[in-house]
C-alpha cells in the first residue's frame, strides 16, 4: 500500500503565483461590496467583532483580526468556530458582528457557530466562495472569497483572499466611524 509522492505533480509554487491575481480580484470584485457592510457596522452600533472559521479560514481570521483591532479600534477576537459555538456566543448579542469564513461556505462548525451567533442577535458576515451556501443565507452581509480554483490544500489563495476582504473591511469601518481619515483609508 503506497502512493509515489515523488511522482504526485507538486501544484503549490503555480498556486502561489497566482496570488497578485487574487489581490487583484479582491480589489476590483470585494472591495466595492465593503463600504455598503462598513456602514451598517457603524449605523448597526457593532462595538465586538468575532472572526471565526476553521483550519486556514481561522488562520486568515486570526491574521485579519489585528488589521482589524489597528483601523477600526474595535474588539476583534479571533475564534475556532468549535469554541465559538460551544461557550464563546453566549457573550455576544446585537452589538457583536460575527465573520464566519469558509472557504465552501459548508463547513460544518462554522455553521454552528453562524446559527449560535444568529440565536443570540449578534450580525453575522460570511465570507465564501459559494455565494448561495448555507453561511452565505444565513448571514447579514456576505462577501465573496475571491480566490481562484484552489488545487492543494493550502489555500493560500483563498487564506490571502479572505484576510485582504476583513483588513479592507477593518479599515472601511475606521473610514467611517472617523477613526482614520480619507488619507489613512487610501494608504491601505
Amino acid at each position: 500500500m503506497g502512493t509515489d509522492m515523488a511522482a504526485a505533480p507538486y501544484i503549490l509554487p503555480g498556486e502561489l503565483a497566482l496570488q497578485p491575481e487574487v489581490i487583484r480580484r479582491v480589489l476590483s470584485d470585494v472591495d466595492p461590496l465593503v463600504p455598503a457592510i462598513a456602514e451598517a457596522i457603524v449605523q448597526g452600533g457593532i462595538r465586538d467583532i468575532v472572526m471565526t472559521g476553521c483550519g486556514d479560514s481561522l488562520f486568515s481570521a486570526m491574521a485579519a483580526s489585528f488589521a482589524f483591532l489597528r483601523f477600526s479600534r474595535s474588539l476583534t477576537i479571533p475564534a475556532h468556530a468549535l469554541e465559538y459555538s460551544r461557550a464563546m456566543y453566549r457573550s455576544s448579542g446585537p452589538e457583536t458582528l460575527v465573520c464566519a469564513l469558509s472557504y465552501s461556505g459548508e463547513t460544518r462548525r462554522t455553521v454552528e457557530a453562524t446559527i449560535a451567533a444568529k440565536s443570540v442577535g449578534a450580525k453575522v458576515l460570511g465570507i465564501s466562495r459559494d455565494g448561495s451556501g448555507t453561511i452565505a443565507q444565513l448571514a447579514d452581509h456576505f462577501l465573496p472569497n475571491a480566490s481562484l480554483e484552489e488545487r492543494s490544500n493550502c489555500r493560500t489563495g483563498s487564506f490571502q483572499a479572505a484576510y485582504l476582504a476583513l483588513v479592507l473591511l477593518g479599515a472601511h469601518t475606521a473610514h467611517r466611524s472617523g477613526a482614520l481619515d480619507d488619507h489613512g483609508l487610501e494608504s491601505v
